[in-house]
């Protein structure tokens, strides 16, 4: 409580109505929707709302980037669950079709042809759980991590796609899906350390990558291979199983674990390489970001598209 009556004096004090009113843009949220008339009143709200949702650590470090002569100190940070509800939620959070099953959001996209279409892009295999279909209910956190529909509804199945099998199907096989949002102002395109993705960017072997794990928050680790391939035993619709190849991938030291397919990976630039599809405890498999971006024909929303998109 202490920590929190220090963060109203410092929002109150050193903080003009048009400068609280950026931060509430940042993280995701209208003033106007605040309750109270005064700069003070809102302060109360927002500091009230952030700690029910357990993302007031977004705040201070809001706080730290934009006025690192504040002394923040006294505030005790810890790393964000992931596996709760988050709102607005964002990269590396736990997603469950409302059916069953768990993923992790990977990043916000927009579409190419109307940039008013917002869309959460995941990895298709981690929502398809008794079937996946357009329109499914998607719920943040999932289901395995206390999710239930529709209290937790954060968007529905916009588009998808599955691996095929057969022989020379499957050079190019993926496994992602779009996920249209309910209300925009329950999401945001904001990491949970404070920034952002970048445009996206091609990988190369070498590279240090990092992404948001669902159960382990922040992690980093090292590209390997740009081309590697693997085939799986993968359950069809019709219930039966076949192998399916994948090829083109990204392989990288192990940093997944069940749950984070989905999870985007970035270079020290914050400019997404991959999107998150299967690991072992010897490594980790991505889908270059750009063939699924170009498949669904959509963009990484970026701080300065978000910003532009919202006013």
């Amino acid at each position: 409580m202490e920590e929190l009556l220090k963060l109203r004096e410092i929002l109150d004090q050193k903080f003009s109505l048009t400068e609280f009113q950026a931060l509430c843009t940042e993280l995701g949220l209208d003033i106007d929707e605040l309750g109270g008339d005064t700069l003070e009143d809102r302060i109360i709200s927002l500091l009230t709302l952030l700690r029910h949702q357990d993302q007031v650590g977004r705040l201070v470090d809001l706080i730290a980037k934009y006025r690192p002569d504040i002394d923040l100190s006294f505030y005790q940070s810890g790393p964000i669950d992931l596996t709760q509800r988050i709102r607005p939620a964002g990269a590396g959070a736990s997603i469950g079709n409302g059916r069953g099953g768990v993923a992790t959001f990977g990043c916000l996209v927009a579409s190419r042809h109307n940039p008013d279409d917002i869309y959460i892009l995941c990895d298709g295999s981690g929502l398809f759980a008794g079937g996946l279909s357009d329109g499914d209910p998607v719920i943040q956190p999932a289901a395995s991590d206390g999710g239930q529909f529709p209290n937790d509804l954060i968007g529905a199945v916009s588009d998808f796609v599955l691996p095929t099998a057969g022989a020379g199907e499957g050079a190019f096989n993926l496994s992602a899906a779009l996920t249209s949002v309910v209300d925009t102002k329950e999401v945001s395109p904001q990491l949970p350390d404070g920034t952002f993705l970048q445009d996206d960017t091609e990988a190369t072997v070498g590279q240090t990558i990092s992404g948001f794990s669902r159960l382990n928050g922040k992690v980093s680790g090292e590209i390997l291979s740009i081309d590697s391939s693997v085939t799986v035993p993968w359950m069809f619709e019709d219930g039966n199983q076949r192998e399916v190849e994948f090829q083109g991938l990204i392989e990288t030291t192990p940093i997944m674990v069940a749950g984070d397919s989905g999870i985007v990976i970035f270079d020290e630039h914050q400019r997404p390489v991959g999107i998150g599809f299967a690991g072992s405890p010897d490594a980790s498999l991505f889908f270059p970001i750009d063939r699924i971006l170009d498949y669904f024909e959509v963009d990484i929303v970026t701080e300065s598209f978000w910003n532009h998109y919202r006013t």
